[in-house]
């Protein structure tokens, strides 16, 4: 009996734990521990409906570690290994994949209890796709080997940092918005090759600040928008612009020629930023950090 009892407690430590506790407030308490093994690269897929959302880096032994808050439905956490690529999907009761709200939650209150504590270890390249409805969000992606990051947000408050630099090359950074606002920090650090933008009705703000590491696009579509770009006055830039009368524009730190703007140090950096943008109805700023 003892040897079979053993065997059981061996047998979660390996796979991971996870524990479910009801709160005095009614909220519910879901715990899940994924120790990371063999697994030589991770796809993570997110789809988070209301509530508040943090992501951030874990223990370097932990492939994930969570804490989610919820009011109702519990969440579901499903996580595979093939040929040693890790899948976890992780998604809320009241978030489907057309965006539609399945849980009648009374209040913003009620709204804000459900809370997610999401991390990640930073010793395996993740592949991240983050589907979001009406939320807040806190990303700190710093040291944590992202190799593709997709964010699709709702009516969201989103903020996202990368506090410290992205060991590995990220192919693409791509957020997609709605009515929303966005406030991105220490970009460069991303080490992306390819950072896209879309946004609908909102204020947007991204600092380009770290090491630019090679040469890298920034492609950015607006609706009826304020967008910011805050650029490290050491990054040399050129902006391929396409507004309308009805978009106010300020470049700082360029040399204008018809639609395009070039930086005054463009030509004596090796590494650039090369930016598309293609705006609606509001402003379009780019700023540098002194």
């Amino acid at each position: 009996m003892i040897r079979y009892i053993s065997l059981i407690l061996i047998f979660i430590f390996l796979s991971g734990v996870s524990t479910c506790i009801r709160g005095e407030d009614k909220t519910n308490r879901l715990r899940r521990k994924i120790i990371l093994k063999d697994e030589k690269k991770i796809e993570v897929k997110i789809s988070f409906g209301s509530g508040v959302l943090h992501i951030s880096p874990g223990k370097d032994n932990e492939l994930f570690n969570g804490e989610l808050n919820f009011m109702e439905e519990e969440p579901e956490i499903e996580y595979s290994v093939y040929n040693g690529k890790g899948r976890l999907k992780i998604s809320s009761a009241d978030f489907n994949e057309n965006g539609n709200n399945r849980v009648n939650i009374s209040s913003l209150d009620e709204i804000k209890k459900n809370v997610w504590h999401l991390k990640f270890s930073p010793e395996i390249p993740i592949s991240f796709h983050i589907e979001i409805g009406a939320a807040e969000n806190y990303f700190e992606f710093g040291s944590m080997q992202i190799s593709y990051l997709n964010i699709n947000s709702g009516a969201s408050d989103t903020d996202i940092n990368f506090s410290k630099p992205n060991p590995i090359i990220m192919e693409s950074l791509i957020i997609d918005a709605g009515v929303s606002k966005i406030t991105g920090r220490n970009f460069l650090n991303a080490n992306f090759k390819e950072f896209k933008f879309d946004g609908g009705v909102g204020d947007y703000e991204f600092e380009f600040k770290g090491k630019l590491n090679q040469n890298a696009d920034i492609n950015i579509e607006m609706g009826a928008a304020a967008t910011k770009l805050i650029i490290d006055p050491e990054v040399a830039f050129k902006l391929h612009l396409d507004s309308s009368f009805l978009c106010s524009v300020k470049v700082e730190g360029a040399q204008k020629d018809d639609d395009i703007y070039t930086s005054n140090n463009y030509y004596q950096k090796s590494k650039k930023l090369n930016i598309n943008a293609d705006t609606g109805v509001g402003s379009f700023k780019i700023l540098l950090d002194y």
